[in-house]
């Protein structure tokens, strides 16, 4: 049984330094997905499949389309992926996986099937359909007919596959690819967990730092904490949109966790926007314009540069002088309840409640760029970019 149902829209405006963005939030009260638990999504022609805890949604435009029947149990989806003839994969965490092809499902697990484990830990489609999946006992291929395993018996945790179908695998540590001939090639060790297969790389978590591969060539990016501009949490999934800019989705074992875009250093979260989860599951940069985060509890997220709904500089407030030195001023203020200052990491460094027609002291900030939040008493929040000199 299906039921499709029509979003109702409801987006927010964010102004993070010179980028300004609608936060656009799909849960379970303003629109038609089963669930706010995003397990896992992908996008492709301008359908996005959603596996939840509750099951199988498609959404096209601001329609989703929740599918109940599909056969899982009690065990939730944990990953999704799209295969040729618009073959939809999906995997769960215990009972093998399930394809769609547009009007029937079908299992297959250990029981039906040459599959060598229930358990799926990620899978992934090459260019010529095949299916691959990353099981606790090896790497394995699905042709649509015959399964095929690699390295049997070792613990496969994540993989990606780049642009010449060269599949890269974790296994304790130790990063390996596999190329269309069934060769097997160590890359390096100190790999945690592949993010994201991307056209510029293959982008991998270090369990302390954020790497990345192109053919045998391995870049150490950046460290967590200390001076360093990426986050100082765990690295859950990365995306690069089409000018290049890199995205990652944070786990919520530090301070704020969410998205942040880390070649300018700037970190999105649900202190510093209107971001409902710190948790992100699963990234999808399709643009500089427009991405899309699913989070754990919060349901999905559009950030999106296009203030459709109205003028967000018609509601903002003005400070002067900015840059400033030692204080500034506000115009604007009557409706605003408090004030939050926001460094690059989207760390809070000072906030005021009270006293907005005075002028405000900053001799103690540090020299820098700053997100300056105000929050109204009706519950919104806006923002400006503030340079302390």
């Amino acid at each position: 049984m299906k039921k499709t149902f029509t979003l109702l829209l409801s987006a927010i405006c964010l102004q993070l330094f010179s980028q300004t963005y609608t936060i656009t939030v799909y849960n379970t009260q303003n629109s038609g997905i089963a669930s706010n638990n995003i397990q896992d999504f992908k996008l492709k022609n301008g359908t996005m499949w959603i596996v939840t805890n509750a099951g199988l949604t498609k959404m096209v435009g601001t329609t989703f389309t929740n599918y109940n029947n599909v056969p899982v149990g009690s065990d939730p989806l944990n990953k999704v992926a799209i295969g040729t003839n618009n073959n939809v994969f999906m995997s769960t965490y215990a009972t093998g996986f399930i394809k769609y092809n547009g009007s029937a499902f079908t299992t297959y697990t250990t029981s039906n099937s040459q599959l060598p484990n229930n358990s799926i830990n990620d899978m992934a489609t090459d260019s010529a359909g095949n299916l691959w999946l990353a099981c606790p006992n090896g790497l394995v291929k699905f042709n649509g007919t015959t399964f095929t395993t690699y390295m049997s018996g070792a613990q496969v945790n994540s993989l990606g596959i780049d642009q010449s179908d060269n599949v890269y695998f974790a296994i304790n540590g130790m990063l390996r690819k596999i190329n269309a001939n069934g060769a097997i090639a160590d890359v390096t060790d100190g790999v945690y967990k592949i993010l994201r297969a991307t056209t510029s790389g293959i982008y991998i978590s270090t369990g302390d730092g954020l790497g990345k591969i192109v053919g045998n060539q391995y870049e150490y990016l950046h460290w967590m904490g200390g001076n360093s501009c990426l986050a100082d949490c765990g690295l859950s999934t990365a995306d690069v949109d089409n000018t290049g800019d890199l995205w990652l989705g944070l786990m919520p074992n530090c301070a704020n966790g969410g998205v942040q875009r880390f070649t300018d250093c700037i970190t999105y979260s649900p202190q510093n926007s209107a971001l409902p989860n710190p948790h992100i599951t699963s990234i999808d940069a399709t643009s500089s314009t427009t991405v899309w985060a699913g989070t754990q509890e919060g349901g999905l997220v559009k950030f999106s540069t296009n203030l459709e709904a109205e003028d967000f500089e018609a509601k903002t407030f003005s400070v002067f002088p900015n840059p400033a030195k030692n204080s500034f001023q506000i115009e604007n203020s009557q409706d605003i309840v408090s004030i939050s200052f926001y460094d690059i990491r989207g760390v809070v460094v000072k906030t005021i409640t009270s006293e907005f027609d005075n002028s405000i002291d900053v001799s103690g900030l540090g020299s820098g760029i700053y997100l300056l939040q105000a929050a109204t008493a009706d519950g919104k929040f806006f923002a400006k970019r503030f340079v302390k000199e």
